[in-house]
């Protein structure tokens, strides 16, 4: 099996199947010792695509957890970091003490985007309170992109705009099967 690099994660330290494409079907298969297109795959679909190779590495990936100092995001905010990407918990959420850092962040201007630590589904914030609470507060849910992958889609993606509202159109628009129906 063969995988799209925006929809794959190392699930085993050394298995030879140690690849897997999360929330979908590889891009190609090995059939009868011949690699064959898996054309119901959405990659294949979108053949309009014109490459733009500018980034900003001024983006960061937290992966949220009980007790989550939230000084860090203070720091990270006075370091001058233009995004944040949340690697949140089961639905998309983080812990009501880093909610007046997210607020500080969006003041200044930072896109802060929201993925899951769960290996397959989707963001959901607005099934439980605190989902709707990031929310109000501006945090936008990148619904089932993994999290590497969303870290370099926001350095792409600020690469090549500054202003945030683009940013977030860039960040939800499906460009390389980074997400998936």
């Amino acid at each position: 099996m063969y995988h799209l690099g925006t929809r794959v994660r190392k699930i085993h330290t050394s298995k030879r199947s140690a690849f897997q494409t999360i929330g979908g079907d590889p891009a190609f298969l090995i059939l009868d010792k011949k690699i064959q297109k898996n054309l119901e795959h959405e990659y294949f679909k979108n053949k309009n695509y014109s490459p733009k190779i500018n980034y900003d590495t001024q983006v960061t990936l937290v992966k949220y957890y009980p007790g989550f100092d939230p000084k860090l995001l203070t720091t990270i905010i006075e370091l001058g970091y233009r995004a944040i990407i949340f690697e949140g918990t089961g639905l998309g959420h983080i812990g009501k003490t880093l909610y007046e850092s997210v607020k500080k962040a969006k003041e200044r201007g930072l896109f802060i985007g929201m993925t899951s630590q769960c290996i397959d589904g989707r963001v959901r914030m607005t099934v439980y309170e605190s989902g709707r609470d990031l929310l109000n507060l501006g945090v936008i849910p990148l619904d089932n992109m993994i999290p590497e992958t969303a870290l370099v889609k926001a350095m792409w993606a600020l690469g090549n705009t500054k202003n945030i509202d683009e940013m977030k159109s860039l960040m939800l628009e499906n460009i390389a099967s980074e997400i998936t129906n």
